[in-house]
Parts: C-alpha cells; sequence; structure tokens
C-alpha cells in the first residue's frame, strides 16, 4: 500500500464522530504527495529553489531510481517511481 491515500467522508463524519469512514485508492501514475494533483513535471536535476520532500517513501524511490517530479502548484519535488499519466503510451 504504499501509494494509498486515505479520504475521511464528509458526510459521515458530520452525521457522528464516532462513525467514520475512510477511503483509499491506489493509483499507477505519479502525484504530488502533498496535494494530490497527477500535472507533475520531471526533471532532471533538482531545482534549488523548491524543497525536496524528505520523507522515507521518496527518499526510498530515489535511491530505488524513481524519476524527479516537481508540482508546480506546492511548489516541491519528490522522487517516485510511477511515470506520469502523458509519460505512458496509449494501450492499443
Amino acid at each position: 500500500m504504499f501509494y494509498a491515500a486515505i479520504f475521511r467522508c464528509r458526510k459521515c463524519d458530520s452525521q457522528s464522530k464516532t462513525k467514520q469512514r475512510f477511503y483509499g485508492y491506489i493509483t499507477g501514475q505519479a502525484k504530488c504527495p502533498k496535494c494530490l494533483r497527477e500535472d507533475v513535471r520531471r526533471q532532471r536535476i533538482p531545482d534549488g529553489i523548491d524543497r525536496i520532500v524528505k520523507s522515507p517513501l521518496s527518499v526510498l524511490q530515489g535511491l530505488m531510481g524513481g524519476h524527479l517530479y516537481h508540482c508546480v502548484y506546492c511548489r516541491i519535488q519528490f522522487y517516485d517511481l510511477r511515470a506520469r499519466e502523458r509519460d505512458r503510451s496509449p494501450a492499443s
């Protein structure tokens, strides 16, 4: 479950604080770890201005040969093994 994001249902959370339902999903494409947007840019070298995410998962993926991505909305850089949606070839 490396690529899981958990969200809380607003409807269930507003009805009862004790009954909270959580939903998760797993994706096969690179997403920003902060805002979960798929619109990320691939970079060759780290940018000196924007910070690099140093979470254990991002560092591990960088050591395993993951690509360096940049989120223009959050202004962060992170490593991810997955490809961007634009980099994927269409299935024929």
